[in-house]
C-alpha cells in the first residue's frame, strides 16, 4: 500500500506542477480551470477514501487451524472462534457462582499488549468478562481497564505462561470471592470482588483467541474450555487438573451444572458442537470476523508502536498531507490566474 501511494504522490505532484506552469503561461483558459479543479478534487477524495477505508490486515482470512494430533485449535494474530449467543444465563443466574476452566499453550510471551484468550461480551465493554495475556501473565477481569488506570478489581498470575508448555487455567467466582488457579495451584485471589458474567445485551457472545473487535488476536493453542455452575473448592480444582493431565482432554462431568463445554477432538467443519447438548455451536469462520465495530474510539489500549504504525505515519506525512496542501495551493493558483 505504501509503495503504491508513493507512486501516486509522485505522479500527482508532477501533474500539479504541470497545471501550475500551464496557468502561468496562459495555456489554460478560465473555462477549463472550472472543470480541472472539481475533477482533481474528486480524484483526491476518492484516493483518500480508498486507502482510509481499505482494511490494513495482510489477509482477511481467519488464521485458525485444527491440530488433529493435539486435539487443539491453533490461533495466530488474525484468528477467532466464537459463539454468537450462548443462551446460558438468565438475569437471575447472572449473579450465581460459577467456574471457568480452559487449557492453553501460548506461542510466545514477548508481546506486551492486550491479547484476549477468552471473552464473554454483551453490549458494553465495561461489563465484559475477559481472560487475557500480557507477556507471560494471565489476567482475569470485568470491564476494559486494560492499563489498570481505573484500578478496577482483577486477579492475575505473573510469569505464569511459558511458550510451548500447556497450562490448565481455572477461575472460580462465588462467596469466597474470585480465585485464579494455574495448573491446580492458587495463583491469586480477591476476597472482596466477585467476577460476573455480563447480562447487559440481547446477546451474550463467547469469543476465543481474540476480542469482539477482531483486533486483539492471541497466539497459541486451546485444548478445551468449560463453564459450569458453582465455585469449585481448591481440592476440586486440583482433582480436575490431575484428571486433565491423565486424560489429555476435556470430558464432561455429569454431576456438574454444565453451561458449555467445547473440546477439539474433531473440528473438521466450521462448527464445533457444545458437548452439553445445547444448540450453541462454536463457529470457526473462514474469514476474520469483527463482531462489533466502533467509530472514533480512543486507541489507548490498542496502541502498539510497531512497524505497521510507523509505516502508517510515514504514509500520512508523504501522501495524504501533501494531497491536502497541494489542493489548497491549486485553488489559490487557479484563483490568481482567474
Amino acid at each position: 500500500m505504501f509503495h503504491n501511494s508513493s507512486i501516486f504522490s509522485t505522479i500527482f505532484w508532477k501533474y500539479l506542477l504541470h497545471l501550475q506552469k500551464g496557468y502561468a503561461l496562459g495555456k489554460y483558459n478560465k473555462q477549463s480551470s472550472y472543470y480541472a479543479l472539481p475533477i482533481l478534487l474528486l480524484i483526491i477524495v476518492v484516493i483518500i477514501l480508498f486507502f482510509g477505508l481499505k482494511p490494513k490486515t495482510v489477509s482477511n482470512g481467519n488464521d485458525i487451524h485444527w491440530l488433529s494430533d493435539k486435539k487443539a485449535l491453533s490461533f495466530h494474530s488474525h484468528g477467532i472462534a466464537y459463539v454468537d449467543d450462548t443462551h446460558i444465563f438468565t438475569y437471575k443466574q447472572h449473579s450465581s457462582d460459577f467456574t471457568i476452566k480452559l487449557s492453553v499453550t501460548p506461542e510466545n510471551i514477548v508481546k506486551q499488549s492486550f491479547r484476549s484468550i477468552l471473552m464473554m461480551h454483551g453490549e458494553d465493554d465495561r461489563h465484559q468478562l475477559v481472560i487475557w495475556q500480557w507477556g507471560s501473565a494471565v489476567i482475569v477481569m470485568n470491564g476494559d481497564d486494560y492499563d489498570y488506570s481505573k484500578k478496577w478489581p482483577r486477579v492475575s498470575a505473573i510469569e505464569a505462561l511459558t511458550p510451548g508448555e500447556a497450562n490448565f487455567i481455572t477461575i472460580t467466582s462465588g462467596a469466597p470471592g474470585t480465585r485464579l488457579f494455574i495448573n491446580g495451584i492458587l495463583a491469586e485471589e480477591n476476597k472482596n470482588w466477585k467476577l460476573t458474567v455480563p447480562d447487559d445485551g440481547k446477546k451474550l457472545r463467547l469469543i476465543l483467541g481474540n476480542s469482539v473487535y477482531g483486533k486483539h488476536g492471541w497466539e497459541g493453542e486451546i485444548y478445551g474450555v468449560e463453564l459450569h455452575g458453582g465455585a469449585s473448592p481448591p481440592e476440586r480444582v486440583k482433582r480436575d487438573y490431575d484428571r486433565w493431565l491423565h486424560q489429555g482432554h476435556f470430558s464432561p462431568d455429569l454431576t456438574d451444572d454444565l453451561q458449555f463445554l467445547y473440546s477439539f477432538g474433531n473440528c473438521e467443519g466450521r462448527l464445533t458442537p457444545d458437548q452439553t447438548g445445547r444448540n450453541q455451536p462454536l463457529q470457526l469462520p473462514s474469514r476474520l470476523v469483527m463482531l462489533k465495530k466502533v467509530f472514533l474510539s480512543s486507541p489507548s489500549h490498542n496502541f502498539n508502536p510497531n512497524q505497521s504504525f510507523f509505516i502508517d505515519v510515514l504514509l500520512n506525512l508523504c501522501g495524504f498531507i501533501p494531497l491536502g496542501g497541494s489542493s489548497i495551493l491549486l485553488v489559490g493558483t487557479i484563483e490568481i490566474s482567474l
